[in-house]
């Protein structure tokens, strides 16, 4: 859990009704209020505002919608594409090589490259952003 602008707070321990954090080496025991997946908690320090963080973000959710990722580490060899290039569903957009085989990276959907953040002989890491895409439907809205 992470307390939002307290960087210096530890959660010891928490249930359905009480929390007990940590700051400056002194724990204190609070009374908590549940909001779906948020904790508030208000005490003689202020209010505090609790969230739970996922460990293991799902990478997609972490970046823009029609992003396509990289669906293992390598070498962009080829960009076929640059910002404001109109494509069609399935057209090749670029080249990734990961253990001397080239793998093509086609657009699954038709619309406009909105990003092209990477460039021929960079590596990237599984997830990397490759290119965005913006569907006919997210430009008009």
């Amino acid at each position: 859990m992470v307390a939002d602008g307290l960087s210096d707070v530890a959660l010891v321990s928490a249930d359905p009704v009480t929390v007990v954090l940590q700051r400056a080496g002194v724990r204190h025991r609070f009374t908590v209020t549940r909001d779906g997946t948020d904790l508030y908690v208000d005490s003689p320090l202020g209010p505090v505002g609790l969230c739970v963080v996922d460990p293991f973000p799902d990478p997609e959710d972490l970046v823009a919608e029609g992003s396509l990722l990289a669906p293992t580490p390598g070498s962009i060899v080829r960009v076929a594409v640059v910002e404001g290039d109109i494509v069609s569903a399935g057209q090749a957009i670029m080249w990734l090589e990961a253990m001397k085989m080239q793998q093509q990276i086609s657009a699954p959907h038709a619309g406009t490259v909105t990003a092209v953040p990477v460039r021929p002989g960079q590596q990237v890491d599984v997830g990397a952003v490759l290119v965005v895409i913006e569907t006919a439907t997210e430009a008009s809205e």
